[in-house]
């Protein structure tokens, strides 16, 4: 980017796939575009994206880390294996607003005290529930209740 030479990257949270591919093609393909969508953060490296900002890696670092690496070793199978075992995670993970489930999961996990400040406030009993019972089919170790 020539008229702004300081500014190497950004994160794209778009849903707008189109765009995504508008702003590599108008930034260049140096350019270092960072996913901030969990679903899109696959789909991006496709395109020539930099990698992701994740709020699920908080909670499972090592298969995020991996699906990335993946790629990056061009073992294409496992990448794209990887962004869809994440699926059922990162829906969960974005049913309320971020980072309340996050922050809830990261409790449950004994990491953390989920504290959100106001006006957040941790999702409801319900769902944190489905995101106890998401965390232990994916065999995350967590606080006894």
């Amino acid at each position: 980017m020539k008229d702004c030479p300081n500014i190497i990257g950004a994160k794209e949270s778009n849903k707008d796939f189109e765009h995504v591919n508008r702003v590599l093609l108008k930034c260049g393909r140096d350019f270092l575009l960072f996913s901030g969508i969990e679903l899109l953060c696959y789909p991006m490296l496709t395109i020539g994206g930099a990698g992701s900002i994740s709020a699920t890696a908080n909670v499972e670092p090592a298969k995020v880390a991996e699906m990335h690496n993946a790629w990056e070793r061009g073992d294409i199978e496992t990448a794209r294996n990887l962004h869809f075992e994440l699926m059922n995670l990162n829906d969960v993970l974005f049913k309320d607003t971020n980072p309340a489930p996050v922050k809830a999961a990261l409790g449950m996990m004994g990491m953390i005290e989920p504290v959100l400040r106001m006006p957040m406030d941790l999702p409801s009993e319900s769902l944190q529930k489905e995101i106890r019972k998401t965390l232990e089919d994916y065999k995350i170790a967590l606080q006894p209740v």
